[in-house]
């Protein structure tokens, strides 16, 4: 009969191997040797965690603790579930507390920078991500959400006098790709956006379908026929996002492009949200979310034919080995630059494209930033559901 130790050590092998099953196997196995056995129930929570199962993840790392509490790494995991859940309170105290428990744990320091700033505590996010350069000098992620915090609280300065509007009034225009057969997905984006109250005396609407069937193309025409969408483009053949994109920067007459993936929605009071935004921080080019990717010499090779591309040294230095993409739900540029450079949006699944577009509005000294919590607490950023998650790699759990 194998001991308690052995089991656990198989099923942790098999674990970090990728065997998810035989390792769940050996984790319920080792509780029903060892009902109370901390490390079983916490790596048993990472499982369902993974399957978006997220009380019972919570649930299982939360009674691992309370039978041992002196486990940094079981923190970290739960604030990383947590934040999957937007419970970003209880995710900036799970981090808190694995940073008390071993402060020289830097990838917690990064969390937490990661979450404060999510949770509109910029200043806390900036200390954090100095506890982390402390720890990691150099680290391209912590120098890199210092300066997306910083540039926050320069927008957010009151003394900043705010942009005078457009002659016509309107800011910005808002561009949705839809494509498939979602009308669970693309029905509620676009019905969000029509209920807008006078859209489109603020704002011009262009709806591009991409191959939809016909049972979301009939409620979206029925739009268009009652005046709620300025332009409605058809196509019985997917161009994808980046064709319809530039379809859209050629109607486009506004200083902003925002473009919204069909499984993103709004929520009332979005649109006073962005234009507020627009109007305090100015920004040249941001999203919703913001991920990394290793700067490879294969990525190199990809950008340095462009006539834009000026090395790695030309932009900040957190660009140095790594490339910050935005991807994810909502994005917003100006117009003229992506009318200039020929690009598309950056909510594409083609991450090549999103990260040498990145590379562009870095190295012609642009500002990508997060939208606010103001905004995004009013827009329903996808569900994850339908995007693929293979643009970037996120180490996103931490085995004892």
């Amino acid at each position: 009969m194998p001991s308690v130790s052995d089991v656990l050590k198989s099923a942790l092998d098999a674990h970090r191997a990728g065997d998810v099953p035989r390792a769940e196997v050996g984790y319920r196995q080792v509780l029903q040797l060892d009902p109370d056995n901390p490390s079983a129930l916490h790596y048993l929570g990472l499982i369902e965690g993974d399957r978006r199962n997220v009380d019972e993840a919570v649930a299982l790392i939360r009674r691992s603790l309370a039978i041992k509490p002196q486990q940094p790494a079981a923190q970290n995991n739960l604030g990383n579930i947590l934040g999957t859940a937007d419970r970003v309170e209880e995710a900036i105290a799970a981090f808190t507390a694995a940073v008390q428990l071993k402060p020289e744990y830097a990838l917690a320091w990064q969390n937490l920078a990661r979450m404060l700033q999510r949770g509109g505590r910029v200043s806390e996010s900036i200390a954090a991500s100095e506890r982390q350069l402390a720890l990691q000098p150099e680290n391209s992620t912590a120098l890199w959400n210092i300066e997306l915090c910083r540039r926050e609280l320069e927008a957010s300065d009151p003394s900043r006098a705010p942009a005078p509007k457009p002659d016509d009034g309107k800011w910005i225009s808002v561009g949705v790709t839809c494509y498939g057969d979602y009308p669970q997905y693309t029905l509620r984006c676009i019905d969000s956006l029509c209920a807008t109250g006078g859209l489109l005396d603020r704002a011009d609407l262009y709806v591009g379908c991409n191959t939809i069937a016909p049972r979301v193309r009939d409620p979206i025409r029925a739009h268009f026929d009652a005046g709620r969408i300025t332009t409605l483009i058809e196509s019985n053949r997917n161009w994808n996002k980046s064709p319809m994109v530039r379809q859209f920067l050629n109607l486009t007459r506004t200083p902003y492009l925002l473009v919204v993936d069909d499984d993103s929605h709004m929520a009332s009071g979005w649109f006073d949200a962005v234009e507020q935004f627009i109007e305090r921080h100015h920004p040249f080019d941001l999203a919703g979310s913001i991920y990394e990717i290793d700067r490879t010499p294969e990525f190199i090779k990809l950008v340095e034919a462009k006539p834009w591309w000026r090395g790695v040294g030309a932009g900040h230095r957190a660009y140095r080995d790594k490339i910050h993409l935005a991807a994810g739900g909502m994005y917003l540029a100006r117009a003229a630059f992506l009318r200039k450079w020929d690009y598309p949006d950056r909510s594409m699944i083609i991450w090549r494209e999103d990260a040498m577009l990145s590379d562009l509005v870095d190295q012609v000294g642009g500002r990508q930033v997060r939208f606010t919590k103001d905004v995004m607490d009013h827009v329903k950023v996808n569900d994850g559901e339908r995007r693929g998650e293979d643009i970037y790699t996120v180490r996103a759990y931490e085995a004892e």
